[in-house]
């Protein structure tokens, strides 16, 4: 329950959705009391002619029973669609807020929430009032029967208990099969996501879709049916062995238990009448329940993602976080270290132990071979990853726990598997002359223009945009620039136009660099050159033979 306020926002609009269910289901069962009577006033001969009085009191219920149901539909709407958005909203903060360690681990779960969980819950939002409308009905007519005749009502009380003995019986199996097909979602949309990213090789080399298909997607295809199979046949199995059970009942009245109980015939009647609604609102609550223990499973496992993603490293919340750092002297990497490790194998990589000092106002470079260990020490200089050993400093301040968003606000990085963003998300005020000057600078203003916190196209060459996406982050105006082999992709013109040209002009801007880069045909353009070789960082000197002898 505590988990169902949760998706739903405020409790007190719960409670109210949940109210005019009861209302609703108690006019449905007034509806049905009310007919009971008008059969009883015919068996006895009472209804001679038209009367008014009930005409009335059968138009004053109907109307009400059809405008709560109106109103009923309307809210159920509304309250589908507030767990629908506020579901996403909360993955979706969810994620902002963890850390990137733990969201490079669950990014497929949470993709699979969003796809998945999200869209059971705003189906089961839509369910579980219905559901209480007939579970009130239920109440209700057990209520009126045992006023009939509690003979009968102690052997339908005993025949829904055999129903829920059996129903209990099943309910965890059939649960677990839900949860088991519920996880095989997470290898899909890795698989799904294999396909989408990987189209253009997959387009030229057929075979390769064809195997994820054939070795992936048809044993998860496989396992998925089964399971659901099995879950959805319990259930199945449950509603037949309900609607038996409510036939036999019904066959032993007519067939025995009016002589053995000597019931009259307007008894007879009045119970079956009220014995067949309840059976119509049995029916209802078994063919929901199947979607709302599908719902407790996809709930259970947002739930439990939340508890895995929360933890060190987690963001606060914005109006909780500290001020971002806006300006440094100094950056010190002390004996940092870290140890990445495969949870298939346990086999790893380290990083480290690493000492840098990057000064403001320098422009650094760092080349080395592949898998050398570029990319997690510039991760580890961000703090997206957390030394395992050693440590950060910012000014001479440790840089732990809250203090990294702080720490990172120094940061405009360009990943080597950099992202452009559609708009310049992040930004209040932007200089439209400094986009115009940059765009220019980087060769873009015949192809580009800006408005409304927008370039108009994205529809570039790899190396454009590329070059949109530094201006993007030079528009943020941080001091520290990282560049991950920003100019790989840049053809020689304007490879060296960037060295010799953009630099020297971002450093008198105030930037900082540091640069991934293995064109050594520029070292010269740094003040500093470091090497890193199996996740050892070693400075190297400009005028080491070695070095010039290579470039």
């Amino acid at each position: 329950m505590k988990n169902i306020f949760l998706i739903a926002g405020k409790p007190a609009r719960l409670v109210y959705y949940i109210f005019l269910s009861i209302v609703s289901g108690l006019l449905s069962f007034a509806f049905m009391a009310f007919v009971n009577f008008l059969i009883n006033e015919l068996l006895a001969g009472k209804a001679k002619t038209v009367n008014l009085q009930h005409a009335v009191a059968f138009a004053f219920i109907v109307f009400f029973f059809v405008s709560s149901r109106r109103l009923l539909a309307s809210v159920i709407i509304d309250f589908s669609q507030r767990v629908f958005w506020r579901t996403r909203r909360d993955i979706i903060d969810l994620m902002l807020q963890t850390s990137y360690e733990r969201f490079v681990r669950y990014k497929t779960a949470l993709h699979a929430s969003l796809v998945r969980d999200v869209n059971i819950l705003t189906a089961a939002s839509m369910n579980i009032i219905q559901f209480s409308s007939s579970v009130i009905i239920i109440l209700a007519s057990f209520v009126y029967m045992a006023l009939i005749s509690l003979p009968l009502f102690a052997c339908s009380f005993v025949v829904l208990g055999l129903g829920v003995l059996v129903y209990s019986q099943s309910m965890k199996r059939n649960e677990r099969h839900l949860t088991t097909a519920r996880n095989l979602e997470d290898v899909f949309i890795l698989n799904f996501n294999s396909l989408l990213h990987g189209f253009k090789e997959i387009h030229l080399a057929p075979a390769k879709g064809d195997d994820i298909v054939q070795s992936e997607l048809q044993v998860l295809e496989d396992k998925s049916v089964a399971n659901n199979r099995k879950a959805y046949v319990g259930f199945l199995n449950n509603q037949i062995i309900g609607q038996v059970l409510f036939n036999c009942l019904i066959g032993a009245l007519l067939l025995g238990l009016t002589y053995w109980l000597n019931l009259s015939a307007s008894v007879v009647v009045n119970f079956l009448f009220i014995l067949l609604f309840l059976l119509s609102a049995t029916e209802s609550a078994m063919v929901i329940l199947p979607s709302l223990i599908e719902a407790k499973v996809s709930l259970d496992r947002v739930v439990t993602l939340k508890n895995e993603l929360q933890g060190e490293g987690t963001h606060s919340p914005q109006a909780l976080r500290p001020q971002p750092l806006t300006d440094f002297q100094e950056i010190v990497l002390s004996g940092v270290t870290h140890t990445y490790r495969t949870e298939k194998d346990g086999a790893g990589f380290s990083v480290g132990p690493v000492d840098l000092e990057l000064r403001k106002g320098e422009v650094v470079f760092i080349y080395g071979g592949n898998g050398s260990g570029k990319t997690t020490f510039i991760t580890l200089l961000l703090g997206l990853f957390k030394p395992t050993q050693g440590g950060i400093f910012c000014d001479g301040h440790a840089i732990q726990g809250t203090s990294y968003s702080s720490y990172q606000a120094l940061f405009g990085v360009v990943f080597n598997d950099f992202y452009l963003f559609n708009k310049l998300f992040g930004l209040t005020h932007v200089d439209e002359d400094l986009v115009v000057r940059y765009l220019k600078l980087f060769e873009l203003e015949h192809k580009v223009t800006y408005q409304d916190r927008a370039f108009s196209s994205r529809d570039l060459s790899t190396g454009q945009r590329k070059r949109l996406a530094l201006i993007s982050v030079l528009l943020e105006k941080k001091p520290v620039l990282v560049l991950d082999e920003w100019a790989a992709d840049q053809d020689p013109y304007f490879r060296k136009k960037f060295y010799t040209e953009i630099l020297p002009q971002l450093r008198d801007e105030g930037f900082t660099i540091l640069a991934i880069t293995h064109d050594d045909k520029y070292y010269n353009c740094a003040d500093r050159v470091f090497e890193m070789d199996y996740g050892k960082l070693k400075q190297v000197w400009l005028q080491d033979p070695a070095l010039v002898s290579h470039i």
